[in-house]
């Protein structure tokens, strides 16, 4: 039994490993400003460190 289901999961593998590291990657990338404490304005094209928006 346990032969038979892991001939298909080892095959699905590669398949789902792709998203899941993207969406981890994203994650991390996602909230390493609030982590630095760095604010990063797009609208006005400006950066802030220790900004009242990361606290």
């Amino acid at each position: 039994m346990g032969d038979q289901s892991a001939k298909p999961a080892g095959e699905a593998m590669p398949q789902r490993l792709r998203p899941v590291l993207l969406t981890s990657v994203t994650t991390v990338l996602g909230l390493m400003p609030m982590v630095l404490a760095v604010n990063i304005d797009l609208v006005n094209r400006g950066v802030a460190i220790g900004a009242l928006s990361t606290q």
